[in-house]
């Protein structure tokens, strides 16, 4: 369940294995009425663009069927799975996880604090928990103003939130030796070089109200406030049992992860292909797009130089990534729509609106029009053709792992269950590598040194932002609806989201 950075990099530059909302088979599958009777690929012209960026998606123009570029279809009834990790969740494993939760957000933004009732008077090396207004010859001018706020006295910086950062020279200057329940006025003078002109090199007055001496947060004294300012429940045995739930989740969409991997790598390796390389290539122009799109501004020429600071890699090492997951994303696409046609899989609006409805929920997407934007590379009806496409796929993929047989090989003792006993969902191989790829870059995108009003913006901790992440990743892998495949091909959720 932790993240591992091979795993980041891959997830975000791979198009993965096909299936739940993976996957591009929505042209082969969807738009293979239009292909031309011998089943070649034939570019069709396509006047549809991203209204955002003009870009005209290269793929959309292939209408192309699946299973005709699978040349042996494998036996897919009873493809061998082996699994070895264990997926079990203790209370331990929630202890351990919020330890690690409280240390690393300590590291990065000086912890989490509540407020201390042993003492009254802020003194050396304290936190206080503040409001305070900021006035300009008696009006609070914008920005000036927050409430709530932990502030390290002596370091003249804000703690404790994702907006951790420093202050203007002498802000906390007056609220050294100020008691619980003060009201102090300190005159605070910008710096001339100030960002915002009209503040620049003035004198201001903030005035604070001090409502509490604050003490650091840590594994062995979390308690019932600190369970319910940062999980929205009641007492430390509740988080302690939503944080199992969640760990549960994710040890259980990890287990289906695992499962889709194996079945990709059977598949890949048991069925012969003869896969149309210009479409390759056009998919891969899309990603490849896609990522810069959502990386690097639009900005071809940045492209290296983000791959090299957020990932560790040259330009033709991802290049080498991604072309090795588009044509093993591709494969599975096409095993997937044959085994859908030897099966008499069919489309069923209701079924299909079920499955739409599920990925709205799980809070990746804002609205169905938002998945098909997504998918389509900024053009609708593609992606809406795609949308379906891949909802058959996925049922394609059920059969194969309703089949399956699972191994059980934690401790060396095999323990073998058929695949409808231990598969729920339709969460794809790739899925955790695709979720983590979301928080590449974004803590890089967060930090600012701000003065008072700036600093102060986000008051909202890592602690209730994870209480409340962690429910959408629950519901996430609860449904089992998202995929890798479909991260990788919408380009819009690689980082910034964790």
């Amino acid at each position: 369940m932790k993240k591992k950075i091979a795993a980041i990099l891959l997830g975000t530059m791979l198009c993965s294995t096909l299936t739940a909302c993976g996957g591009k088979d929505g042209e082969d599958a969807v738009q293979s009425t239009e292909q031309s009777e011998t089943g070649d690929v034939s570019p069709a012209e396509s006047e549809t663009a991203d209204t955002e960026t003009g870009y005209v998606s290269e793929s959309r123009g292939y209408q192309i069927k699946g299973s005709d570029y699978v040349v042996s279809l494998c036996d897919y009834k009873g493809v061998p799975v082996t699994l070895t990790r264990d997926y079990s969740v203790e209370r331990q494993d929630a202890v351990d996880y919020l330890s690690e939760t409280i240390d690393d957000f300590t590291e990065q933004y000086g912890g989490f604090y509540l407020a201390d009732d042993t003492k009254t008077q802020v003194g050396a090396g304290d936190v206080v928990n503040v409001d305070y207004v900021g006035t300009l010859d008696g009006e609070e001018f914008t920005g000036g103003s927050a409430t709530d706020q932990n502030i390290d006295v002596d370091n003249n910086r804000s703690v404790g939130s994702l907006a951790s950062g420093a202050y203007i020279e002498g802000f906390t200057d007056g609220l050294k030796g100020a008691k619980v329940g003060d009201t102090i006025e300190s005159k605070v003078t910008f710096p001339a070089d100030y960002g915002n002109k009209d503040l620049a090199g003035k004198e201001v007055v903030f005035t604070f109200t001090v409502n509490s001496v604050q003490k650091q947060v840590t594994i062995d004294n979390v308690d019932d406030a600190f369970a319910k300012d940062q999980f929205r429940v009641d007492t430390v045995e509740e988080m302690w049992q939503f944080l199992e739930d969640y760990l549960t989740s994710q040890a259980q969409a990890q287990r289906g992860s695992d499962i889709n991997g194996a079945i990709q790598d059977y598949m890949l390796a048991n069925c012969e292909l003869n896969l149309p390389e210009d479409y390759l290539a056009a998919r891969l122009n899309d990603y490849r797009h896609s990522f810069v799109e959502t990386n690097c501004g639009g900005d071809e020429s940045q492209l290296e130089n983000y791959l090299s600071t957020y990932y560790g890699v040259t330009l033709e090492e991802a290049q080498e990534t991604w072309e090795r997951g588009i044509r093993e994303q591709v494969g599975m696409e096409c095993i997937m729509d044959a085994v859908a046609d030897k099966e008499g899989i069919t489309f069923v609006q209701e079924e299909y609106d079920a499955y739409v409805k599920a990925l709205v929920d799980s809070g990746t997407y804002n609205s169905q029009e938002d998945i098909y934007y997504s998918y389509g590379y900024g053009d609708t009806v593609y992606g809406e053709n795609y949308t379906k496409a891949l909802y058959l796929s996925n049922l394609a993929l059920d059969v194969v792992k309703q089949a399956a047989v699972i191994t059980e090989d934690v401790t060396g003792e095999s323990e073998t269950a058929s695949g409808s006993e231990t598969v729920s969902g339709s969460e794809t191989a790739g899925s955790e590598t695709a979720s983590g790829s979301e928080t590449a870059g974004s803590e890089a995108a967060s930090g600012s040194e701000t003065a008072g009003s700036e600093a102060a913006s986000g008051s909202e901790t890592a602690g209730s932002k994870a209480a409340s992440g962690s429910e959408t990743a629950g519901s996430e892998a609860a449904s089992g609806s998202e995929t890798a495949g479909s991260e990788a091909a919408s380009g819009s959720e690689t980082k910034g989201k964790q």
